[in-house]
């Protein structure tokens, strides 16, 4: 089964919709888009418009090599190209977590990263 990762993005509206439409046409019903634990919108007190979407116990390697990590490499390339961003690879292990983020001068929430204790 190996690794699993939770992956949560936060991107201005324009570029989600961009994302979103070009990984479904290009992946079809394969497409993580078809499976996302949430889909959000946010509004930052600039008066933009954010998407926070992410994706629960998924293998997200950061080396990508394989076609089949096409659709990853699309993503992160495209969350990292945005303007203002916030992207958060939390893994099975306690200190495993990986944070990209430049939210300078918009205004709105970071993502909060809460490990919930076990029942």
């Amino acid at each position: 089964m190996g690794y699993r990762n939770d992956l949560r993005f936060l991107i201005p509206i324009e570029n989600y919709s961009t994302l979103k439409n070009s990984c479904l046409a290009k992946h079809g019903e394969d497409s993580y888009f078809h499976s996302l634990q949430i889909e959000d919108v946010r509004n930052a007190q600039c008066g933009r418009i954010f998407v926070y979407f992410g994706l629960d116990h998924v293998s997200w390697d950061t080396d990508f090599t394989d076609d089949e990590d096409d659709e990853k490499k699309q993503i992160e390339k495209a969350v990292l190209a945005c303007d203002a961003y916030h992207m958060v690879r939390i893994g099975e292990n306690w200190d495993d977590l990986d944070e990209f983020y430049n939210l300078n001068d918009t205004n709105i929430d970071c993502i909060e990263v809460i490990r919930k204790f076990a029942a």
